[in-house]
């Protein structure tokens, strides 16, 4: 729709929007406002690490797509209880945390979680992660991380890679 034609062209297949702690209820309010107006609804993800803010969306909204955005080990147990009561939404750690353990990253993807992760800086990170089966990952580096997997005849999961 138009906020994705504005922020990505026609590469941009989602676009992840971070909520603050300190967003109140009428904020919620405009923010779904502009979700619902925006045209590309069903390719929006709405993130953030304070989980009862978007319990708060949830019960605003039951078909939007959340993310439960983890930066620390001690926060995983409770996001991964809500991603899996709720088929609307996905969990988001940290990056290292998903390459700490690619058993159990694997696992999750072989129960059904939709995973995203973030900030995948290095091209041997992002290969790391999708020959896991990560498939959304967020870089500040698009150029490099994208150039250097393309530049592999395979891409990183022993599939030919296309952006």
């Amino acid at each position: 729709g138009a906020i994705l034609a504005r922020t990505g062209g026609p590469r941009a297949r989602r676009l992840y929007v971070e909520l603050k702690a300190d967003e109140g209820p009428g904020d919620l309010v405009r923010i779904l406002e502009l979700l619902n107006g925006s045209g590309g609804r069903d390719r929006i993800v709405v993130i953030s690490l304070d989980f009862e803010l978007l319990a708060q969306l949830r019960a605003m909204d039951p078909d939007l797509l959340l993310g439960y955005v983890v930066e620390s080990e001690d926060r995983l147990e409770e996001a991964l209880s809500r991603v899996r009561a709720d088929g609307r939404s996905l969990l988001d750690p940290n990056q290292a945390l998903l390459r700490k353990d690619p058993a159990r990253t694997s696992a999750w993807i072989e129960e059904g979680l939709r995973l995203a992760t973030w900030t995948v800086n290095e091209e041997s990170h992002a290969r790391a992660l999708l020959a896991m089966g990560v498939r959304r990952l967020t870089t500040d580096e698009p150029g490099q991380v994208l150039g250097g997997l393309a530049r592999s005849p395979r891409g990183a999961t022993g599939k030919p890679f296309t952006r």
